[in-house]
């Protein structure tokens, strides 16, 4: 995985793909092991893209209410 380039959408399918995984039967202990980090680090990815769109929510918010008090 290559998450410097990683889109919000392309790692939440990577998240999803990691605990489908893992509700799979047939995955073996050493596979889940390596899936569950493999959807650890998907899931921080997609957090810091949420933290992302947050701070320019946050800011756009701040913004709009300045121009109405203007």
């Amino acid at each position: 995985m290559e998450d410097k380039d990683l889109s919000f959408e392309q790692a939440l399918e990577g998240l999803e793909s990691s605990a489908e995984a893992l509700k799979s039967e047939d995955t073996t202990l050493k596979e889940a092991l390596l899936r569950f980090e493999e959807g650890m680090k998907y899931y921080e990815k997609c957090k810091e893209h949420l933290a992302a769109a947050n701070k320019k929510i946050q800011i756009c918010d701040k913004v709009k209410k300045e121009l109405a008090d203007y």
